[in-house]
């Protein structure tokens, strides 16, 4: 990213309006904002060949499409800090058995692709090391898949499918992270195979 397109991100960010410093650390912080650098890269590399000097000259209507990445992500940033605030205590419960959480740390957004006025599915790590995935939009499909596995384990005496725990609230949800891990035994490769002639 040039000097000129990392001075209008930097324009962007007003962190004390917009990242509360109580629920997110320095670093938490940086992630956010690296959130919207990338926004910006992907819209000046979808226009130049070579981001270069003088961009925003050389293309005025990237401007506009730049103003536009940051007030939705101004918008998502204070949507997504509103609400882990406010389902904080639910998220401490369901996930995390009652034990504090700690700030957030790292925000990973290479999960999924920007939708709804920018927002995208982002998974948060917290002091604690626990990590939540955050997905602004209706969680219901989620549980109905999730109920369906649980469902298919019963009635077809599969090896159990491993479903996240899911806070459902008004258009958006929380859902417990899951990181994926290789099948290293012959045992394990053979329940993987299973599972998967299951969903067939």
């Amino acid at each position: 990213m040039t000097n000129e397109l990392a001075a209008w991100v930097r324009s962007r960010v007003t962190a004390p309006a917009t990242l509360d410093e109580e629920l997110f650390s320095e670093s938490g912080q940086a992630d956010l904002v690296a959130l919207l650098a990338g926004a910006v890269r992907d819209v000046a590399s979808a226009v130049a060949d070579h981001v270069t000097p003088g961009i925003l000259v050389s293309y005025p209507v990237l401007e506009n499409c730049l103003d536009t990445l940051g007030t939705q992500w101004q918008d998502m940033s204070q949507e997504l800090g509103l609400r882990l605030k406010s389902d904080l205590p639910e998220l401490v419960r369901c996930f995390n058995g009652g034990q504090t959480l700690g700030r957030v740390v790292h925000i990973h957004g290479e999960t999924g692709d920007r939708h709804r006025h920018g927002r995208q599915v982002i998974t948060l790590q917290f002091e604690s090391g626990l990590s939540i995935v955050y997905k602004p939009r209706d969680v219901g499909p989620d549980e109905a898949f999730g109920e369906f596995l649980n469902w298919l384990t019963e009635s077809a005496s599969l090896p159990a499918y491993r479903t996240p725990a899911i806070i459902r609230c008004a258009g958006y949800g929380w859902t417990e992270f899951i990181e994926a891990r290789p099948a290293r035994t012959t045992s394990h490769q053979e329940m993987l195979w299973r599972r998967i002639g299951g969903l067939l």
